[in-house]
């Protein structure tokens, strides 16, 4: 069994790499749990600026992509930028598995 880190300890990056996990394995409510934590992630106290600003981000992007018809799909623009985005949050964290990721 899988014990998720709880959204507290989380940052940012480290979300946006779960998210686009899910996405890329086609797991509709894996990626549903992994948007909804998204928006559980609190600041860290005290937050520096750039953690609150890739928190906002993050945010924003969870949001889009919930708002999508079908947001397993690329058929959507305004999808196509939300992974777009969280690609490169993802990145401000990366450990080297999002280098072989296409989107």
């Amino acid at each position: 069994m899988i014990i998720s880190p709880e959204p507290a300890s989380l940052t940012p990056a480290d979300q946006a790499a779960r998210i686009l996990a899910a996405w890329t394995s086609q797991n509709a409510t894996g990626l549903h749990e992994e948007l909804r934590r998204s928006l559980e992630i609190s600041s860290a106290q005290p937050a520096l600026a750039i953690q609150e600003e890739r928190l906002q981000l993050l945010r924003a992007v969870t949001e889009g992509i919930q708002d999508a018809p079908d947001p397993l799909t690329l058929e959507d623009p305004k999808l196509q930028r939300c992974l777009y985005l969280l690609r490169h949050l993802a990145q401000t964290g990366s450990t080297g598995f999002l280098d072989s990721m296409v989107f």
